[in-house]
């Protein structure tokens, strides 16, 4: 109810703070798995990994939410690939044209 009020006064929620640190840690092109949950929890939030999904709390409170109710790019799966497809980034460059 709290978060209804919130969006009715244009006000963010803490589910919108969540959503914002998660993409500040991940908005560097070199973010990676091994530092991941340092730079959550320096941009305000944290990642508590579980098998099916990451949930994510909002330090400093006990607001929690799972990356499935923030969004389809909150979701494990996404963060991880995004993560995996950075960690070989010459696999994700277009191969060099060579002229006969």
């Amino acid at each position: 109810m709290a978060e209804i009020k919130l969006r009715a006064k244009q006000k963010p929620t803490w589910k919108d703070q969540i959503r914002q640190a998660v993409d500040h840690t991940m908005q560097p092109p070199y973010s990676r798995f091994s530092g991941l949950s340092r730079r959550f929890e320096a941009a305000g939030s944290q990642s508590m990994g579980a098998w099916e999904n990451l949930t994510y709390q909002l330090l400093g409170t006990n607001y929690k939410s799972r990356g499935t109710k923030l969004g389809i790019d909150y979701e494990k799966e996404t963060i991880f690939n995004e993560l995996a497809s950075r960690q070989n980034p010459i696999k994700n460059q277009p191969a060099p044209q060579t002229s006969h």
